[in-house]
């Protein structure tokens, strides 16, 4: 089913992409259902929340918690100034001119954001 989802997104879409937010929402997701009937305490709604109740009961180590729980903050970062620049629901990478106005609203250089679109 994933690999349906993924080969019918553009490779920069930030939530159906490849290492997307749907990756990290099903990972956590997998593992609160794969624990969450004998232990309770992983039972917490949202990812952040999920990631850290995960780690703490010991499913899934610190380093992968970090890296998961920071990556869902800077796509969802990335997400929410994609829709500060349309009234529409954007979740893929833009070029040209709209590609410098995102890297402008996050702070970052246009070259670091074009190095974020070639790795897609």
């Amino acid at each position: 089913m994933r690999a349906r989802v993924e080969d019918n997104a553009h490779p920069g879409n930030l939530k159906r992409g490849p290492g997307g937010l749907m990756d990290i929402e099903f990972l956590v997701q997998m593992l609160q259902l794969k624990h969450g009937e004998q232990d309770e305490t992983v039972r917490v709604p949202g990812v952040p929340m999920a990631l850290a109740s995960l780690c703490a009961a010991g499913y899934l180590n610190r380093d992968d918690a970090q890296y998961f729980a920071g990556s869902f903050r800077f796509l969802r970062r990335l997400q929410a100034r994609l829709r500060l620049m349309s009234p529409t629901t954007r979740n893929e990478l833009p070029s040209g001119n709209e590609l410098h106005k995102l890297a402008k609203l996050l702070g970052y250089s246009t070259r670091t954001i074009e190095r974020l679109v070639e790795r897609g």
